[in-house]
């Protein structure tokens, strides 16, 4: 984040006892450093509709026009509580005042942290930013159809899921995705899911969303 961007709902740093999320800041020593991970493993880009950046340079030419312009996007640096270590990235996106709606997305997690508290830490920390903080109405995932990981990531966070978007997206060149008859242009279907504020005022969902929280795998 930079001095001049400006998010629609108030941001901060958000923690619990096994991941920390930082507001992204483009000049802090130790959020370069994850872009430098990040950059070092295209892989993690697979399912996301943006190629792999494939130095700082481009990072940052990404991050400048498709966040840091952006009110309605915001990036978190993830952190292990216990060692410190830097884990990965989430964000929102589409965040609307007016319909006090938002959505969790930007996920790339390291491959040393995925399987790990992290993902579902990170996500759950911000279901909760949203809900209980925030009161929003609504909190949406999208993900790649395919990308059953992602899906469940959600599901187990108490996300329902509403609906297959098909053909929702049409990928970039070297995407991996589904053919419409040719072979010049692949396209998604994309899975939607999401969180209520009706969801979200059931003890029991809260309660399923810090059970997975503390798992211990």
């Amino acid at each position: 984040m930079s001095a001049s961007q400006e998010f629609v709902f108030p941001l901060k740093d958000l923690s619990n006892d096994r991941v920390r999320l930082e507001v992204f800041d483009q000049l802090f020593p130790r959020h370069i450093a994850l872009v430098d991970e990040i950059v070092a493993h295209p892989d993690l880009h697979r399912y996301l509709p943006w190629t792999p950046w494939t130095s700082r340079t481009h990072f940052y030419t990404w991050y400048s026009a498709r966040i840091d312009s952006t009110p309605t996007t915001a990036l978190f640096a993830v952190f292990d509580r216990v060692t410190s270590e830097p884990a990965g990235f989430i964000g929102l996106l589409n965040a609307s005042l007016e319909n006090e709606t938002a959505e969790i997305g930007f996920v790339l997690i390291l491959p040393r942290w995925q399987r790990t508290h992290v993902t579902t830490n990170a996500a759950g920390l911000l279901v909760e930013y949203c809900m209980r903080d925030l009161k929003l109405r609504r909190v949406q995932w999208q993900a790649n159809a395919e990308n059953v990981g992602s899906i469940r990531v959600a599901e187990r966070l108490g996300l329902k899921l509403e609906g297959i978007m098909r053909w929702q997206r049409v990928l970039l060149e070297g995407k991996e995705g589904l053919r419409r008859g040719d072979e010049e242009k692949r396209g998604r279907h994309t899975a939607v899911l999401a969180i209520c504020w009706d969801d979200w005022e059931r003890e029991e969902v809260r309660d399923a969303l810090h059970r997975q929280m503390e798992r211990v795998s």
